[in-house]
């Protein structure tokens, strides 16, 4: 949760996303060594750990406030110098 929040903070997105994560554990058991097993031979569990953001939530109202704020929006075009126009950058 900490680095999520390192991640947010950096890219100053706080309180935009909130979500649900859920911590996932594989256990492995597997013999010691090289070759086959047999019943007296030592053992070792081997631990997978994963954690998994099933649900990420947009909290549009904080969003919405945030865009009003910003009042600017971004546009690109592929057409060249010579096409291009004052009329067209304003239309976008």
């Amino acid at each position: 949760m900490e680095a999520i929040d390192l991640v947010l903070t950096a890219h100053r997105v706080d309180g935009l996303l909130s979500g649900t994560w859920e911590k996932q554990v594989e256990q492995k058991t597997q013999y010691v060594g090289r070759g086959r097993g047999s019943a007296s031979r030592e053992k070792r569990v081997i631990r997978s750990i994963r954690s998994h953001l099933p649900h990420i939530i947009r909290q549009e109202d904080h969003s919405a406030e945030l865009s009003q704020r910003f009042g600017w929006q971004a546009c690109v075009t592929n057409a060249g110098h010579t096409r291009r126009s004052l009329r067209d950058a304003v239309l976008c």
